[in-house]
């Protein structure tokens, strides 16, 4: 479709069109190009500043422009020439303006080649990475391991500190950071020393209603309580709490349960449950509930050789936690710790969905299954 005249640029801006640079554009005019081209075009102002912009760019209207709409970036103060560090001169706008540095363009290239320096240094450490094992292993076996640690954090100590040294190994050969892997192995011996937690280290987490950190991950501190030799009496069930989720989860999942796969369907539940939490009422901060997810408890469900997570757990400040599963089918991993959380002073809450047996398993269930 070809332009009307009343479209061009020389009719419907000529005071934009009085800028145009007849010497650059080669057979491009005014006159044959329409007032919102995606052309880019040279310019030139009266002043003399020359640059290149589309044809639709040129004819907007932006703020620096202040209702001008044929005004030169440099002539109103928006962009300056300036002479960079580097040698260049260029047009920039004036809040970029820094002399003492390089331009804008030779910046870009010092970038792109240091991401190219830090690619191949990264797949350096990657290949010398793979040849640290043996070393690393060797390294690990002179710490002596207290027989007081329990297996699953002695396991889960070596493959922290193991991932560690090899670390310093490849930052000593490949970045000569002398020293590294022996400071590794110190701070391996240290972190061992520090397993297991203490029983008043548990009681200021729950205190606090805080978790108890072992090795880096956040543990529910009931369950070490129980490990270390202080028993709890169990709790009751609580039917108001309980029948209060069912509703809950009933009216808010219903709709989207047959849309869900597993995976979907689980983050689902679980922050519904964590937006009941959130919502109980409360008089003050402090009496609020908080929710925790994927909190570890030392035990070793099943045939597993590292400690076990919990899905949800609830600390409420009037009653024992909630300590709560959620499966899609039967989960007999999930059962025993359910168990265990009952006996170590926690409330056990099973939510179960989708489809499969529910078995009679003594803990509170809320079915939502088709």
């Amino acid at each position: 479709m070809r332009m009307k005249p009343e479209q061009s640029l020389a009719a419907v801006h000529p005071d934009v069109a009085a800028t145009w640079d007849p010497d650059h554009n080669g057979v491009h005019t005014p006159h044959n190009t329409s007032a919102k081209n995606s052309l880019r075009a040279w310019w030139r102002c009266p002043a003399g500043h020359r640059w290149s912009e589309t044809v639709a760019a040129r004819t907007g209207m932006p703020a620096w422009k202040r209702n001008d709409r044929a005004a030169c970036r440099v002539c109103v103060g928006h962009s300056v020439i300036t002479s960079f560090a580097c040698g260049h001169v260029v047009t920039v706008e004036a809040r970029f303006a820094r002399p003492e540095r390089d331009c804008p363009a030779c910046r870009r290239a010092a970038w792109e080649k240091k991401q190219e320096q830090v690619s191949d240094q990264r797949e350096a450490a990657r290949a010398a990475y793979a040849g640290t094992g043996d070393e690393a292993q060797r390294i690990l076996a002179e710490i002596e391991v207290p027989e007081s640690v329990p297996a699953p954090l002695v396991a889960s100590w070596r493959s922290t500190s193991l991932a560690r040294i090899r670390r310093a190994l490849v930052a000593e050969r490949e970045f000569g950071k002398t020293g590294a892997a022996g400071t590794a192995r110190r701070e391996a011996a240290t972190l061992l020393g520090q397993v297991p937690p203490t029983a008043d280290q548990v009681r200021a987490a729950i205190e606090a209603r805080e978790p108890v950190m072992v090795l880096g991950k956040a543990y529910w501190p009931p369950g070490w309580l129980r490990i270390l030799g202080h028993d709890t009496a169990p709790p009751g069930e609580d039917p108001a709490v309980v029948a209060a989720l069912r509703g809950w989860l009933q009216h808010a999942f219903a709709a989207t349960a047959e849309r869900c796969d597993t995976k979907t369907g689980t983050g689902i539940l679980t922050r519904l449950v964590l937006d009941f939490a959130d919502a109980q009422p409360r008089r003050f901060r402090h009496h609020r509930w908080i929710g925790y997810r994927e909190l570890g408890i030392p035990i070793t469900p099943g045939s597993a050789a590292r400690y076990g997570r919990l899905d949800i757990v609830i600390t409420r400040p009037h009653g024992p936690d909630l300590v709560i599963e959620i499966d899609s089918a039967h989960n007999p991993a999930s059962v025993e710790k359910l168990r265990f959380a009952h006996a170590a002073g926690g409330m056990p809450l099973w939510i179960r969905w989708r489809s499969g047996p529910l078995p009679d398993t003594g803990i509170a269930t809320i079915d939502l299954r088709e």
